[in-house]
């Protein structure tokens, strides 16, 4: 998807003065990555909770995000994984593919050298068609890629997302015969763009998912099991109303156009696993997420936490959001966290589906505490 930025150069001023006599669709821009970014926010898991001191970069704004449900003594086995990104590099993305492409390339950098998981990398940019690929590999090579890809092009709203993730699944299944030695990893997709999808007959005006949905069904039996997908995704974009010498006088806002309810709505349809993030992408959300839902253990849910500064008095308390907006013009620096989580035993591998396993819903209450130094 292409937006008209204000760039005081000939060429678009020769554009702008052609959009004076109409008010081409083509002009969209996505509301959520206009939005300047003023906030630094930090997750944490149920590690980090344990004792220790956590420094922060300060900014106007700094947000503490608690999972709000994570392993507690989690087993060393980590089932290992590999992980196809699907990526919109339109124009339309022009501020937010750098924020994108730095959240993934954390993720993938957090994920296996802070954490030790082995994990595997692939990416997919798209516009009006699939135009990059990188194979898997690991997380240097992928963020020395992605460096390289801008965000350009995309001459009408909509775009080859359906393209991208139908490439995605050909790569794991290629891959499930190449590297038999990844069969037990699990597979997982993450798409990430703004603009809504056309279909895979390359009518600009079809955005029915109906292709796609087939290609998912014919995959191998063994990568269905396996296939987990998340996605971020923009929920609106910004719709060109009237135009002017320097691009859209007047923008309202649609969803017409918008990635989230397609993509939201194709894996519901066909069942994928996953769930998705808010857009633009940021690692440590999915981070959490991600290292939560594949390391086996306690799980344990957030009840409460408490805030306090060096002298003990109360800040401010976090609640089941996991959520905490750390107060500007503190005289401390420094803050204390005090974490209050309930703890259960996963349900047992050979319980059968619908019935608890024994203990499983005993809830026991576990207190951590860390301290956050802002710098």
């Amino acid at each position: 998807m292409r937006h008209i930025s204000q760039k005081s150069n000939f060429a678009l001023l020769l554009a702008s003065l052609g959009a004076l006599w109409s008010c081409k669709p083509s002009s969209f821009q996505s509301i959520d990555s206009k939005r300047e970014v003023t906030k630094i926010s930090e997750s944490f898991s149920c590690g980090d909770e344990k004792s220790k001191t956590i420094s922060l970069k300060n900014a106007k704004a700094n947000v503490l995000q608690l999972s709000k449900s994570c392993s507690l003594d989690a087993s060393s086995t980590k089932t290992p994984a590999d992980i196809v990104f699907v990526i919109d590099v339109t124009g339309s993305m022009e501020d937010s593919l750098n924020a994108v492409k730095n959240g993934v390339e954390q993720f993938a950098i957090r994920l296996r050298q802070d954490k030790g998981w082995d994990a595997r990398f692939a990416a997919i940019g798209y516009r009006d068609a699939v135009t990059a690929q990188v194979p898997f590999t690991d997380e240097k090579n992928l963020a020395l890629q992605l460096r390289n890809w801008e965000a350009d092009g995309g001459n009408d709203p909509q775009e080859a997302g359906q393209a991208g993730l139908a490439a995605a699944l050909e790569i794991l299944t290629r891959d499930l015969t190449n590297k038999p030695e990844r069969a037990t990893a699990s597979k997982n997709i993450l798409f990430i763009g703004d603009a809504i999808t056309y279909s895979l007959n390359n009518d600009h005006f079809d955005f029915s998912t109906g292709q796609l949905e087939r290609l998912f069904d014919a995959a191998p039996a063994q990568l269905k099991s396996q296939l987990k997908f998340y996605y971020s995704a923009a929920r609106e974009v910004d719709q060109c109303l009237s135009a002017s010498l320097f691009g859209c006088a007047r923008m309202g806002k649609s969803t017409k156009f918008a990635a989230q309810p397609q993509i939201s709505a194709f894996a519901q349809k066909i069942g994928l696993q996953g769930k998705g993030f808010e857009f633009p992408f940021t690692e440590s959300i999915l981070l959490n997420e991600f290292v939560d839902e594949f390391t086996p253990g306690q799980s344990c849910a957030l009840k409460a936490a408490l805030v306090k500064d060096t002298a003990g008095r109360e800040l401010g308390r976090i609640g089941e959001n996991g959520s905490f907006d750390i107060p500007r013009g503190l005289t401390s620096n420094s803050l204390n966290i005090e974490v209050e989580r309930c703890c259960a035993a996963p349900a047992s591998p050979s319980a059968k589906p619908g019935t608890a396993s024994p203990g499983a819903n005993a809830c026991k209450s576990v207190k951590s505490n860390f301290s956050v130094r802002l710098k």
